[in-house]
């Protein structure tokens, strides 16, 4: 041992290059892992941030308005008894909330018919969206949020604005003898092209209820809870019920369910998640399989380092071997020497990555490359070892 570090401290130059060589690998190793750990918080805040909504749709999926969807397709995200009998063996709700629907029915209004528009969400009404031109103006104390509740509020084309109050006669859908009126108060006009009263879904609901025994949707909409889980939500719930959407239309068997064939498809609209997410992964690949390359490259660091120790080292050992040192001595000499360098310069790749990163190391591929460095060097010293002494010492039989 005091020969061992007699040895380097006459000649510390081998173990500064070896120091150096690992401590730059496994500083690369380090960085590379904190890249892959960054990537894969980005991964998890894309699940999370990135909103996905599903809606019900025709079985091609170009179109997720005036549908007349049946109560029970409704009661799937609503799981209310008033509505249907029909409730999911597991419960919609547990994968999607913030469920938003949209309900036509006929009505009268100063003896004209027209169309009354329940709504919970006022986002389901494209025609009220600012690109199609209509514009609501909210009376003081009023606004969107009206319509999640259960008063009887209503917004009205301008062309139908009389008064403060307005009474609307709900009719059934088939016979205009059987009606209900109700008297709403006026919470905002519009001015649009199309004649539609807004009043809250909840109201509109109940007058189908009273009036037709049964209520429907012309649309529906939901947001998936965890993006995570979108593809269970799709095997244990959504496919019991609805088909995948198929471009050509073509009908698909329904086993053992309402209908011999799905009579509505969902559509769930996480293209844009999907995409983010897969170019996340392929970054994140990428880190991952330059780790690993990068403790395959160690096993070349350790070859060179050892063939520069040996060269050096070659009189040395032949002077050894002559005055009976056994080789796996020396072998060890060589390998603690350069063991110890070499664990220096580990320690201060890590606390240089730690400092500039925050990340702890990944221990288990630093081990790998400090063993692909040793087993390189090792290679190398024993194929010396294992020459005979004369050409060891430089000379020629």
């Amino acid at each position: 041992m005091l020969f061992l570090i007699k040895r380097i401290t006459r000649n510390p130059v081998p173990g500064i290059i070896t120091a150096a060589c690992m401590a730059v690998i496994v500083l690369l190793i380090c960085l590379l892992n904190a890249g892959e750990a960054e990537l894969e918080k980005q991964i998890e805040e894309t699940y999370s941030s990135i909103r996905v909504q599903c809606a019900i749709t025709n079985l091609t999926g170009t179109s997720d308005n005036d549908l007349s969807i049946a109560n029970w397709a409704v009661n799937l995200f609503l799981e209310d008894p008033r509505y249907s009998n029909t409730f999911s063996e597991v419960s919609f709700l547990d994968y999607v909330h913030n469920v938003r629907i949209k309900s036509n029915c006929r009505a009268a209004v100063n003896g004209k018919t027209v169309t009354v528009s329940g709504l919970n969400d006022i986002s389901v009404a494209r025609e009220l969206r600012p690109e199609e031109e209509s514009f609501i103006s909210w009376d003081e104390g009023y606004d969107s949020s009206v319509f999640k509740g259960t008063g009887y509020f209503c917004v009205v084309p301008e062309s139908l604005y009389t008064s403060r109050e307005l009474e609307i006669t709900f009719l059934n859908e088939y016979d205009d003898s059987i009606s209900d009126t109700i008297r709403f108060v006026v919470a905002g006009t519009y001015r649009g092209f199309k004649e539609i009263v807004y009043c809250p879904w909840a109201i509109v609901a109940e007058e189908e209820l009273k009036l037709d025994e049964i209520i429907h949707a012309d649309s529906l909409y939901a947001d998936i809870i965890d993006n995570h889980r979108i593809d269970e939500f799709w095997e244990k719930c959504a496919s019991r019920y609805f088909a995948k959407v198929d471009p050509e239309g073509v009908p698909q068997e329904w086993e053992g369910a309402i209908y011999k064939y799905y009579i509505y498809a969902l559509s769930i609209y996480d293209d844009v998640l999907k995409t983010t997410i897969r170019s996340l992964e392929t970054n994140r690949n990428i880190f991952a399989v330059c780790g690993m390359l990068t403790v395959a490259v160690s096993i070349g660091v350790g070859f060179v380092i050892g063939s520069i120790i040996s060269k050096r080292n070659e009189k040395i050992f032949a002077l050894k071997l002559v005055m009976g040192s056994e080789k796996r001595m020396i072998w060890a000499e060589v390998i603690c020497e350069l063991a110890l360098f070499s664990l220096i310069g580990i320690a201060a790749a890590i606390a240089v990555s730690y400092a500039v990163t925050g990340y702890s190391p990944p221990w288990i591929t630093v081990a790998a490359s400090f063993a692909a460095e040793i087993a390189g060097i090792t290679v190398v010293v024993v194929s010396v070892l294992n020459r005979d002494v004369l050409s060891l010492s430089g000379r020629k039989e």
